[in-house]
């Protein structure tokens, strides 16, 4: 591939990030405090990722198959994993779905919720490794 084509793919890309986050910020989508870390299409719709420092994240999302803007919430196995490596997570205390329907007031609050969240238990590493003790001799005798 030439130079220039990677060039025009690349403007390509970046105009069509503008063209999301335009449309996004449209529907009332964006959130004033926060800065998506990676914006893209979905589904014929707008996608934006946000990530925190405490291992959480939300994936923002505004298509034909949404509810509206409509926030998940994500987590990453660990503090250096890709960005694109996230998992949907439905066991925090902002939600155990995804939540629809958002004011751009009521996303920002759910983001500062996320952001506010106690490390994720997957993205802060163990001191030591545990060590798995053998089954001591009357827990085998008897079998099953």
């Amino acid at each position: 591939m030439t130079s220039e084509r990677k060039l025009e793919l690349a403007l390509a890309e970046h105009l069509e990030q503008m063209e999301a986050a335009h449309e996004m910020a449209e529907c009332g989508s964006t959130a004033n405090q926060f800065t998506p870390a990676q914006v893209g299409r979905l589904n014929g719709g707008i996608q934006h990722i946000y990530r925190f420092g405490n291992g959480y994240g939300a994936s923002v999302v505004n298509h034909a198959f949404s509810h509206g803007v409509e926030l998940a919430v994500l987590s990453w196995a660990r503090p250096d994993s890709p960005l694109g490596r996230y998992e949907l997570t439905y066991d925090t205390p902002v939600t155990s779905d995804v939540i629809g329907h958002l004011t751009p007031e009521r996303l920002e609050g759910l983001l500062g919720r996320i952001a506010a969240l106690p490390p994720a238990e997957s993205a802060v590493p163990s001191a030591e490794p545990t060590a798995i003790e053998p089954p001591s001799a009357s827990t085998t005798e008897g079998g099953q």
